[in-house]
């Protein structure tokens, strides 16, 4: 038997994506392994609930790379409606 598809699973960010990083509580440390660099990175940023510390490096690596972060207080508070998601 021949599939018609095959599942392929990403191993880092989607480059021009939208990433959500949802806190799950405790310190750390958190770190990010592929996607988050000059060569490939989202485009948007949702945080929720981050730990202080990642977010703040978060914050700065989305700085310099020109990745627009949003604060998201709920989760049913995304801002989905005022986007096109590609």
């Amino acid at each position: 038997m021949v599939a018609a598809y095959a599942l392929k699973y990403r191993t880092g960010l989607k480059d021009g994506g939208i990433t959500w990083i949802i806190g799950a509580g405790g310190a750390g440390p958190y770190t990010i392994s592929a996607g988050f660099d000059v060569a490939s990175h989202p485009a948007r940023l949702l945080l929720t609930d981050v730990p202080a510390a990642f977010s703040a490096w978060l914050k700065v690596r989305a700085a310099q790379l020109g990745i627009e972060v949003t604060e998201v207080s709920k989760i049913e508070a995304a801002p989905w409606s005022s986007w096109m998601i590609s």
